[in-house]
């Protein structure tokens, strides 16, 4: 039992990890590279000067999304994806990361964890150059 709560411990996506600086954001939209793997995209950066970790975000279009319920499961399927593979992100790095919702339908929770799953496997091998 105490080895599953120490897992749970580890795989947290606390307040702190959240983006919440409008400046930051906007900075990285202007500034940031971005990757796709349909329906998910990334805008990251990555930061020199920073201890190793990340901080992130995830928006969802309130255009093809009109009801905030979809909006707020949408952005809740990310997260957990997310939060479950922070680990694979390079441990040496800061990265800066919006993960953002392009397709118009409602997503299975597979459909993202895999796309996510590709888009840090990407990040790791062609966002650090």
């Amino acid at each position: 039992m105490f080895t599953n709560a120490m897992k749970m411990k580890n795989n947290t996506l606390p307040k702190s990890k959240i983006i919440k600086n409008k400046k930051t954001i906007e900075k990285l939209f202007h500034e940031g590279k971005s990757l796709h793997k349909y329906p998910v995209r990334v805008v990251y950066s990555i930061e020199n000067n920073k201890l190793p970790g990340y901080k992130t975000a995830f928006f969802v279009s309130k255009k093809k999304f009109k009801k905030a319920v979809d909006r707020n499961r949408v952005k809740r399927l990310m997260r957990e994806a997310f939060r479950l593979q922070q680990h694979r992100l390079k441990k040496d790095i800061f990265y800066h990361l919006i993960w953002i919702y392009t397709g118009k339908e409602l997503p299975d929770y597979h459909l993202v964890y895999h796309k996510i799953e590709q888009l840090i496997a990407e990040l790791n091998t062609n966002g650090t150059t």
